[in-house]
């Protein structure tokens, strides 16, 4: 992990022509920087799992992460990605996106 990480940002900030493969799988790697305060990255959330799979963080989380911008990302089930993302993230403030 990265120890001093405070602002992450992946991705266009004008639209992209491929979707995003980043699962929210792929978000527990966040889980271990203790320090990141805002992560700017699309999401590809339509790949089919249970709420309990998105949940299990395994008693692991980021405490410092407060913002995420999910710019262009793909969502089916907004309900259990807000569960697996306060599971992970139990400080999470504020979450934005765009079409």
């Amino acid at each position: 992990a990265w120890p001093r990480l405070e602002h992450l940002a992946l991705g266009p900030f004008h639209g992209c022509r491929w979707p995003s493969k980043v699962t929210v799988e792929g978000l527990r790697a966040f889980q271990s920087c203790p320090n990141l305060k805002r992560v700017e990255l699309a999401l590809d959330a339509t790949i089919a799992t249970t709420p309990d799979d998105l949940s299990r963080s395994g008693g692991l989380c980021n405490k410092s992460l407060s913002t995420l911008d999910a710019l262009q990302s793909t969502i089916s089930d907004p309900r259990s990605l807000a569960a697996a993302l306060m599971d992970m993230f139990p400080n999470l403030e504020q979450i934005e996106a765009w079409d």
